[in-house]
This record gives structure tokens, sequence and C-alpha cells, in this order.
């Protein structure tokens, strides 16, 4: 156990505190509770037949659409 100032750092607390690594793996509970929707977030959810997002490794695309796709499914 690797406890430090009152707090135990095993795998489950820090994945508590920071989360998953990737969005597919975050809960969407859990992501929309942190997810910061910007600029980016409202051109994706445009009225558009298709949607291309490019970026780099780890800028949040996983985390954008996931949060879109679950937002338009309980607001159709």
């Amino acid at each position: 156990m690797n406890v430090r100032n009152g707090v135990d750092f095993t795998d489950e607390n820090i994945q508590k505190l920071f989360g998953f690594e990737d969005a597919e793996s975050e809960p969407i509970s859990r992501l929309k509770e942190y997810y910061l929707k910007r600029e980016t977030y409202d051109r994706v959810l445009a009225d558009l037949p298709i949607r291309v997002l490019v970026g780099h490794k780890g800028t949040g695309k996983s985390a954008l659409f996931k949060v879109a796709i679950s937002e338009e499914r309980e607001n159709p």
C-alpha cells in the first residue's frame, strides 16, 4: 500500500481522481461532468451531412464525439 498524507495511491483511487487515459474507457457520466464545450463542439453539433475532426493524439477528439453523441441521443 502506498499511502502519503492520508491518501492511498492505489490504481483504483488514482483512476477515481484523474479518470481514464482515454475517452473510450471513461464512463459517459463522468466524462460529461468535466468536459469543456468549446467552439469546436458547437461546430460538430451543426446540422451537416458529414463531420471530419482532425487533431493530434490526445487532443480530445474521441471525448468530443462521445459527449456529442450522448447529448444528441438525450435531446434529439
